[in-house]
């Protein structure tokens, strides 16, 4: 259920009548361009209601790698 928490809440407040900012505030690991989190970033920014941002924490990018 964890993976779906994001999806769950901004699903949950978007049913609601007033708008949201919806902020997903995740860590480094989600900003490795190896893994595959743009449909996760799609499906967030098209849920009615609320507007999306992603706030990465501790993003480091060097010699090609993130960390």
């Amino acid at each position: 259920m964890a993976p779906e928490a994001p999806f769950v809440v901004a699903e949950t407040v978007g049913k609601g009548t007033s708008f949201c900012h919806y902020i997903d505030i995740v860590g480094s690991a989600d900003a490795d361009p190896s893994q595959a989190t743009l449909g996760r970033i799609a499906r967030l920014q098209h849920i009615p209601m609320i507007t999306y941002q992603r706030v990465i924490l501790g993003f480091v990018q060097e010699q090609g790698y993130s960390h």
